[in-house]
């Protein structure tokens, strides 16, 4: 994808529909990237959780933390700064992961999908621009429930996976470009959150936490 891209929108093809995802901002200046989920009933949960590393998944109340009429962004700086916010009184976070400059390949966030028959669908597509672009995703129509995983290197376009799309930043800020990878994979629906959101983004997660400490993540239901 091009180097001076601002904006990409995801749209995800299920059973010959188009339907709305998410969309990824990226500064002009850095390659700090942000994340908006496009919500499904127009109300929006989002907080900060953890858990331990013996914890093989955990379930907790998405509504006990923030509400928002507004749409919330996930703000991943260069700097490993992340937090989601809709204004300045409203914020989750922040939460600390290394800096981008140091990803090779790793891990940098996820937005899943609750079902796809619950996603809005798109009554029209915006105009792409030279900076602003359009990516539709064609999903098995066998598929209940997906994910998008996204990578990061500093390094190269490599990844800890083959990804299936890859963005390349080249900013004033950067000595050298920072690489996004994305992988679209099935997986079962999300349970406990049927008919009450249509996405669920994870961020925050910190590669480099010790031995027995709690590993904090930031989430946005939408």
């Amino acid at each position: 994808m091009s180097s001076n891209i601002r904006e990409a929108r995801i749209f995800v093809k299920h059973k010959n529909i188009l339907k709305k995802l998410c969309k990824f901002a990226f500064s002009g200046r850095d390659a700090s990237l942000y994340i908006f989920p496009y919500g499904v009933k127009g109300e929006f949960f989002y907080g900060t959780r953890f858990f331990m590393e013996e914890e093989l998944k955990q379930t907790f109340n998405f509504k006990q933390q923030h509400r928002s009429n507004k749409v919330p962004k996930i703000s991943i700086h260069q700097s490993g700064q992340v937090h989601v916010s809709c204004d300045r009184e409203n914020v989750a976070g922040p939460l600390s992961i290394k800096p981008l400059s140091e990803f090779q390949g790793e891990h940098l966030a996820t937005i899943q999908v609750v079902h796809f028959d619950e996603l809005l669908k798109f009554s029209s597509i915006p105009k792409e621009k030279a900076s602003e672009k359009n990516i539709s995703i064609s999903v098995d129509n066998a598929l209940q429930s997906g994910k998008l995983v996204v990578y990061c290197n500093s390094k190269e376009g490599s990844f800890k996976v083959n990804c299936s799309l890859t963005f390349t930043l080249k900013r004033p800020g950067l000595a050298d470009p920072i690489y996004f990878g994305i992988d679209v994979k099935g997986q079962e629906p999300l349970a406990g959150v049927e008919n009450q959101f249509g996405v669920v983004i994870l961020a925050g997660f910190d590669s480099r936490r010790y031995n027995n400490q709690s590993l904090s993540f930031l989430y946005v239901c939408a």
